[in-house]
């Protein structure tokens, strides 16, 4: 497949799996180049590492080896410049990911946005000069699997030569490798640092760095914040992109000192894949007696799990009770009282978990004006007590795999969960009624997760005439695939019944895209001009007038180059609105207002 697909390439064969070391080996005996990078085959590179490689060298002559910045596919960086290895920093990072000593040696608050120096670099992203690499004797090929890479970095430091982090260089690798879902990956792990450990004996406790964070808050008055961080476990919703962008933009602040707390019986430990941002803290049980406790009790106070601190924030219904830290409270939206058919039985019950939540808060967040007027209206809440902050607009990663040469060069795009809610059913009837009218219509792409009613919105559509072969559906696509398709779309269709804020069509707008959307909920308020808004009734048995509505719209828009010229830039200037740093800021002040309101 490689030699077909890649005839420039010389492609060294192996007659077995030779593990690592020998296999990279094999590689650098054939480089011809003064500089050899090596990469796992689960990687995507991004054009630019070769020159940013050749660059670093020529400017750091004392550097041996140099590590990329290995990034998963939403774009997350990934841990991959450490100190060297201690047995309680072996065990830490299989069992207590989250600890201080892990934080330590994964050099977190040292920051990752400069070139830097560091004890060792993943072997999955690593550069280093081929005269040293000969001269070492390239990797030790007795680690077959685990610290062959810490061993050549720690032989270059020995031999004078110093090891650098160079975040500029950026490879996207699946987190996910096959070894580390092996069952016996720990004891590997294990094996290989007692084989580390009896090579260099007291040398592998040795530190080469001696830099100070670049990030201190030594003498500054913080804010202890814990977040209930469950909505970042699993495959992410709206909610959870919200968090994890305003958690992003919380960790640069000086004024916050974040902590995220997941509780899952089995997806607790996912939350260390945010540890960039805080402390992240992983407790293993049931997540319903908690959140039953949390509403109903004042047991199990936060601080319980987390320590003293001067903020909890729930983000999605629930705020963990505290026995003295304030209580913030963020509502996305109503739907599930506005609209009762469209939910699932489980979102039903909300109604009494949000009325307790908004209760007990000291400040309540809501994510637009309509939201705050569904609070008041529902709830009888005080509207002192509510503060509106708009979520900002996410930069997706431009630089990750392109959409492959079969993927179509012209298209339609829906964006987030394919359910009622979203207007399933509205989007393929007007897309089936668009196309009866034009077939040159551009196909159909649908980014998201199948949702309530979606499954049998697409098969009552193909059922009805649509063809199947005009709707290209694409479940949980990465961040990395959103950035493409915003960047290639011909046209941008949220026929939303009912929406909080609305991030799918504001980040549309954001890349230019002519977003054709619903004039219902809160969308008028967020997209103002900047989008084709679309008159029509809401009601299930008026869908039909919807529908044509829409089918209306995306033939006009379609049709229309100077409509969609200009569409495009009233988008991109009123998306401008929205920023996540301004979120931050405001979200910072609502925590400041939720102490003094505690008191």
């Amino acid at each position: 497949m490689v030699a077909e697909a890649f005839p420039a390439v010389k492609l060294v064969r192996n007659k077995a799996n030779v593990g690592f070391a020998a296999g990279a080996n094999a590689g650098i005996a054939e480089a011809s180049g003064d500089i050899v990078v090596i990469f796992n085959p689960d990687t995507w590179v991004t054009e630019n590492v070769r020159e940013v490689l050749v660059r670093f060298f020529s400017e750091h002559p004392e550097a041996g080896i140099a590590g990329c910045a290995l990034l998963d596919a939403e774009g997350r960086t990934l841990v991959s410049a450490r100190r060297f290895y201690t047995l309680t920093s072996l065990l830490g990072r299989r069992l207590a990911p989250g600890s201080g000593v892990v934080r330590e040696f994964e050099m977190l608050e040292w920051g990752q946005r400069t070139p830097r120096r560091v004890d060792w670099v993943a072997g999955a992203g690593m550069a280093i000069r081929k005269e040293l690499a000969s001269r070492l004797g390239g990797f030790d090929e007795r680690f077959f699997l685990y610290f062959e890479d810490v061993d050549i970095c720690l032989r270059a430091w020995m031999e004078g030569w110093e090891v650098w982090y160079v975040p500029e260089a950026r490879v996207y690798h699946e987190e996910q490798r096959a070894s580390s879902r092996h069952a016996g990956a720990f004891v590997h792990h294990l094996r290989s640092w007692m084989a580390f450990d009896r090579k260099w004996k007291t040398l592998s406790t040795k530190s080469f760095t001696t830099q100070k964070p670049i990030r201190s808050h030594k003498g500054k008055s913080r804010i202890k914040v814990v977040i209930e961080a469950r909505s970042l476990l699993g495959h992410l919703t709206g909610v959870g992109r919200s968090l994890e962008s305003l958690i992003a933009h919380l960790a640069e602040r000086e004024d916050v000192e974040l902590s995220l707390l997941a509780i899952s019986a089995r997806r607790s430990r996912e939350i260390h894949k945010y540890k960039f941002y805080g402390k992240t803290q992983a407790i293993p049980l049931p997540a319903r007696p908690v959140n039953f406790a949390w509403e109903r009790t004042s047991v199990l106070p936060v601080e319980v799990f987390s320590g003293e601190c001067d903020v909890v924030h729930g983000p999605n219904f629930v705020v963990p009770s505290s026995l003295r830290a304030a209580r913030v409270l963020t509502i996305h939206d109503l739907g599930f009282i506005r609209y009762p058919e469209l939910h699932s039985p489980s979102q039903l019950g909300l109604k009494d978990t949000a009325a307790r939540a908004i209760e007990k808060a000291h400040r309540i967040v809501a994510v637009s004006e309509f939201t705050k007027s569904e609070i008041c209206s529902v709830f009888g809440t005080d509207p002192d007590k509510i503060d509106v902050i708009y979520h900002g607009v996410r930069k997706l990663p431009q630089d990750g795999p392109p959409l492959g040469p079969s993927f179509p060069r012209k298209f339609i795009l829906f964006a987030g969960t394919f359910e009622l809610r979203k207007g399933a059913d509205v989007l393929l009837e007007a897309y089936r009624i668009a196309r009866s009218k034009d077939p040159d219509i551009p196909c159909l792409v649908i980014a998201g997760e199948l949702g309530l009613g979606g499954e049998a919105v697409l098969e009552k559509a193909f059922r009805a005439g649509l063809d199947q072969s005009s709707v290209k559906l694409l479940r949980r696509p990465p961040d990395t695939t959103m950035a493409h398709l915003y960047k290639n779309a011909a046209l941008f269709v949220f026929p939303s019944i009912y929406e909080g804020f609305g991030m799918p069509p504001v980040e549309a707008m954001a890349h230019g895209v002519p977003t054709v959307a619903t004039a219902l909920s809160a969308l008028p308020e967020i997209l103002g001009d900047g989008a084709y808004l679309v008159e029509g009734p809401p009601e299930p048995d008026r869908r039909e007038e919807l529908s044509d509505a829409v089918a209306h719209a995306i033939l006009e828009v379609c049709h229309d180059a100077k409509l969609r010229a200009s569409l495009a830039k009233r988008g991109k200037k009123r998306a401008a609105r929205f920023s996540w740093d301004l979120a931050a800021e405001s979200m910072t002040a609502t925590y400041k207002r939720a102490i003094e309101d505690s008191t």
